[in-house]
């Protein structure tokens, strides 16, 4: 006899809020609670998202998050909050920020450290150079960041500009989840993250708020999109005038078309993991190409590259499903 057993879990938000807030903080007030929830979705950025890479030394495989609550918690105790809400702006507290990064680079030769003695180098090619005896207790950080910058940033130290870059995409990540998309153009450029003591130093001596840092712009129409990110194989979504131009010979845009590109494996554990290296595109450059072909567009064609119209679906609690 087959017994089948459907078990559904069901999520409370609220639960799960305060298992979180209990994580790191007796403090239960509301103010408190939900400023508290914001630091925690912020730090989570660290571990990688779809906008930013994860902090070295800094993965979920790895006790990265047990690392980042054990440090967010003396943080908060030490520092407070790293945002708060200010006439419906998120304020980022600068100090409890770049602390909280200093604390995070301490942890880094442990999770090396721990990392070698639990055989969870995956393909690490800087930590067997780096470790200063045979078990691993010592790792030599100074050489191991410049190695890692040498290999993923082309020299030994990074600029403030590519560390701002990523102080940035935090900050975007941020705004983009609790307020509103602040730009429809930006993006982070690099493929890969500074380390946390690098973003400290530059928070501290070159960061200030600002903002008009982001420059919002009008969203691109649907087929505009599509021309910009769709690779070659995929040309037949895209109007023939425009699926003409998506080849490697092309004058205007071929640079952008080889799909012969190089994966990275390294730190890595699993294949879906790997950083696609794939260089960023020039919008002004695609743009200049998809109006000069804009007229040829048949009608059809042209009514798919409107914006539709936005519909928000929401529940009525005085509404009562049998």
């Amino acid at each position: 006899m087959c017994v089948c057993v459907f078990v559904c879990l069901c999520l409370c938000v609220n639960k799960l809020a305060d298992i979180i807030v209990n994580r790191v903080s007796e403090e239960t007030n509301n103010i408190r609670k939900t400023e508290i929830i914001t630091d925690f979705v912020f730090f989570c950025f660290f571990l990688g998202n779809d906008f930013l890479p994860s902090l070295p030394c800094i993965d979920l495989n790895s006790q990265g998050m047990d690392t980042l609550f054990d440090v967010y918690s003396l943080n908060l105790k030490e520092r407070g909050t790293l945002f708060h809400r200010q006439a419906k702006r998120l304020i980022l507290n600068k100090e409890a920020f770049v602390s909280m990064l200093r604390k995070l680079s301490e942890f880094e030769p442990r999770t090396l450290s721990w990392k070698i003695k639990n055989n969870k180098i995956n393909n690490d090619p800087f930590i067997g150079k780096c470790m200063l005896d045979q078990d691993g207790n010592k790792i030599d950080m100074e050489k191991y960041r410049k190695m890692y910058y040498k290999s993923k940033f082309g020299k030994s130290t990074p600029s403030v500009a590519s560390v701002k870059a990523y102080i940035e995409g935090l900050l975007f990540v941020l705004y983009y989840y609790f307020d509103e998309i602040p730009s429809y153009t930006w993006f982070y450029s690099n493929h890969y993250a500074p380390f946390a003591l690098d973003i400290a130093d530059v928070m501290e001596r070159h960061y200030k708020e600002d903002k008009n840092m982001f420059i919002k712009h009008v969203p691109m129409l649907p087929l505009q999109q599509l021309f910009c990110i769709l690779p070659p194989s995929s040309s037949g979504l895209l109007p023939e005038r425009l699926a003409m131009k998506m080849n490697k010979e092309d004058k205007d845009i071929g640079e952008w078309m080889n799909m012969e590109l190089e994966l990275d494996s390294d730190f890595k554990h699993q294949e879906w993991e790997y950083v696609l290296l794939i260089p960023g595109i020039d919008q002004s450059k695609f743009m200049e190409v998809f109006t000069s072909c804009a007229g040829s567009f048949s009608q059809v064609e042209s009514k798919r590259n409107v914006r539709g119209v936005i519909y928000v679906y929401y529940t009525d609690d005085r509404l009562k499903l049998s």
